[in-house]
């Protein structure tokens, strides 16, 4: 089921908590620990940089934002890995969206700019759209003009 609900985040989140408690949980993505309290909570929208520090211990941010796929990267990594040496089409589709959830990820991080989450959703699924038009992956224009859209926006 695909749902960008602040309370379906929420439980994902306090999924990859597990029994951390809230203090050091919120301490790793770099947030008060009353502002996690809403992310789990529901009542506020997670940020870009709490995300890109969720990617950066290798949760997946589709299956955080979405519910979709699976929860860690090296999963998705095998489940490409596996689509590659299968012959599935689906390979250049999952490497493109996957580059654009970094790409993004990391032009939020680095730009210290938040989306909502389904502007983010939208972003990762046009910019994959643009990757997938190209004959190199990534070619550098696209680079530069997520980083520079992003940065902008």
């Amino acid at each position: 089921m695909n749902t960008f609900s602040r309370s379906e985040i929420g439980k994902r989140l306090a999924q990859i908590r597990g029994r951390a408690n809230h203090d050091a949980f919120s301490a790793r993505l770099g947030v008060h620990k009353n502002t996690y309290g809403g992310y789990e909570r529901g009542e506020t929208e997670i940020g870009a940089g709490a995300i890109f520090r969720l990617v950066a211990e290798g949760w997946n941010a589709n299956w955080l934002l979405t519910g979709e796929g699976p929860e860690r990267i090296e999963q998705l990594l095998k489940v490409a890995d596996e689509s590659a040496a299968n012959g599935g089409s689906q390979d250049l589709r999952e490497r493109a969206l996957r580059l654009a959830i970094e790409m993004i990820d990391q032009a939020l991080a680095t730009a210290r700019k938040e989306l909502s989450v389904p502007q983010r959703a939208e972003a990762y699924v046009l910019l994959a759209d643009l990757i997938m038009d190209e004959e190199d992956l990534p070619n550098a224009k696209v680079v530069q003009l997520a980083i520079k859209s992003v940065a902008q926006g």
